[in-house]
């Protein structure tokens, strides 16, 4: 049977194709959401600014990649560590997958009515390179949308009396956290 016959797919098939692809698109981009770094941007307390691949932070260290060679750098020595991900990929299956779902609810819907001039394999093809488009336009929007991202800024310490210690410091989603600490 060829597929964009007119009767290769009944409305119950074109139903479940369509939810079968739907699902598959929602499982694909729950994988694309991970953190992964293509730029990290680390400034020294002692102003040196370095650039590498790679982020593993932990409560003691950061660790790049730097010119092909991992290097670690205690929390100590570092001020500032900002990251930056392409978000191309992210907004292509965004748009991508927007577009395919407007197009499986348009077909669905055409299939269920009897009356519509078009056929259901007429409509495929059609889904298939606005899906294209959108996803394009998507890489294109994402590309323009780069940004630094602070990932880890270094506690700004101030001691108001010798056992008395005030901290500021944010954490990485930009909230502010100050900490008191007083020794006996």
């Amino acid at each position: 049977m060829d597929l964009f016959s007119p009767y290769a797919l009944s409305r119950s098939r074109a139903f479940k194709v369509c939810c079968v692809v739907l699902v598959f698109s929602l499982v694909l981009s729950s994988g694309v959401f991970a953190q992964n770094y293509d730029k990290v941007k680390l400034i020294l307390k002692n102003g040196v600014t370095t650039e590498g691949k790679y982020l593993y932070m932990d409560n003691k260290s950061i660790k790049i990649v730097e010119n092909g060679f991992e290097k670690s750098y205690r929390l100590e020595e570092v001020n500032t560590a900002m990251a930056k991900e392409s978000k191309a990929g992210k907004y292509a299956l965004a748009f991508g997958a927007g577009c395919a779902t407007l197009c499986l609810i348009t077909i669905v819907a055409n299939s269920s009515d009897d009356t519509s001039e078009y056929e259901t394999s007429d409509l495929i093809p059609g889904a298939i390179i606005w899906t294209g488009i959108f996803a394009g336009i998507g890489a294109l929007w994402g590309n323009s949308a780069e940004h630094w991202d602070t990932l880890y800024v270094a506690p700004a310490g101030s001691s108001l009396s010798p056992s008395l210690d005030l901290h500021l410091s944010q954490s990485a989603n930009g909230t502010y956290r100050l900490g008191l600490e007083y020794r006996f």
